[in-house]
């Protein structure tokens, strides 16, 4: 019998500011279907694993950010986003693309902080609400400050 596949992905929204702008962080994708179009850290959600593990692992994976260094200033709150589990994060570091540790293959092409409204027309489109709820979080936090 072969084991089941956890049916579930995971990733995070990393986000940086230039000077008074929340930029978030795309990376192109490799594979032919997207076309170009950007992608955030994600992916699936290994056995023993949770959402939240996975999202920070992921996106350790694939932009070299590490845990430390991302911050959850809006707690850890997600969106769910077709079978994907979202949470948003701030960093101060720059990312950079790796191979897959895995399968060896890239998977992204380019990593480049965006304006969310950059993010939102070239993002894989699935991934455009997510874009808005960034923007929504973001904004309401620099209205505070």
């Amino acid at each position: 019998m072969l084991e089941e596949k956890n049916s579930g992905a995971a990733g995070i929204a990393v986000v940086k500011k230039f000077d008074n702008e929340w930029k978030i962080l795309g990376l192109k994708s490799a594979k032919p279907k997207h076309n170009g179009m950007f992608d955030l850290t994600k992916g699936m959600i290994d056995s023993g694993e949770s959402p939240f593990e996975a999202a920070v692992r992921e996106t350790y994976e694939e932009s070299g950010i590490p845990p430390r260094d991302l911050n959850f200033e809006w707690g850890r709150v997600s969106k769910p986003c077709a079978k994907v589990t979202v949470y948003i994060a701030s960093t101060k570091s720059e990312p950079f693309i790796t191979a897959n540790p895995k399968t060896g293959n890239i998977e992204h092409t380019e990593a480049k902080w965006m304006t969310i409204d950059e993010f939102e027309d070239q993002c894989i489109g699935y991934l455009r609400p997510v874009a808005v709820w960034v923007r929504d979080i973001v904004n309401k936090s620099s209205t505070k400050n």
